[in-house]
């Protein structure tokens, strides 16, 4: 939940108009209402102040909006990775079309597609680990998000071996394939 939906929320279990708050944490109401509205983020002494009058913690003022700001930078970090091995990929195979013919600088192409593949695997894998995560699939970040607890790591590094053997085997097949034509 977004802190303005808290305070809202809150506001009105208390059974407090906008006015009674702003009086009791020295602010107008037109800043009440703007924050309550998703105008404005308060400043950290009003939601202190806000969490006094409520008698709750801050953690719970705000936790929806750092579960959500936890969820939005997983999901930059997520789809960088996915852009970054995508368009290798795609370079890769251009590379690999337009050398063809000329099988030493096909060969060469083809070592250091893999080679950019597995790192791209390996330091994606490794920025997660970073961060205390070890989530390969859509699946993982989910269940990672709606639980907060992580899927078996034995799957997960399951996930990145079969990931790079794929990648290997593409690579080998889309080599033989031109090769032969």
């Amino acid at each position: 939940m977004q802190v303005s939906q808290q305070i809202k929320k809150l506001r009105l279990q208390h059974q407090f108009s906008q006015d009674d708050v702003a009086d009791r944490i020295h602010v107008s109401r037109q800043t009440i209402s703007s924050w309550e509205n998703d105008h404005n983020y308060p400043d950290i002494q009003s939601l202190l102040l806000m969490a006094d009058l409520y008698h709750v913690k801050l953690d719970d003022l705000v936790r929806g909006d750092l579960d959500e700001i936890q969820t939005k930078k997983l999901q930059r970090m997520v789809l960088k990775d996915t852009i970054l091995r995508f368009t290798i990929f795609i370079v890769y195979f251009i590379v690999m079309f337009l050398t063809r013919n000329n099988l030493t600088l096909y060969f060469w192409a083809w070592i250091i597609g893999l080679a950019l593949t597995i790192a791209t695997i390996y330091f994606g894998s490794k920025r997660q680990r970073q961060m205390g995560l070890k989530l390969q699939t859509y699946h993982d970040i989910v269940y990672y998000l709606k639980t907060g607890q992580l899927l078996d790591s034995q799957f997960a590094k399951r996930r990145t071996i079969m990931g790079l053997v794929i990648a290997i085997l593409i690579g080998t097949a889309f080599a033989a394939i031109s090769i032969i034509n």
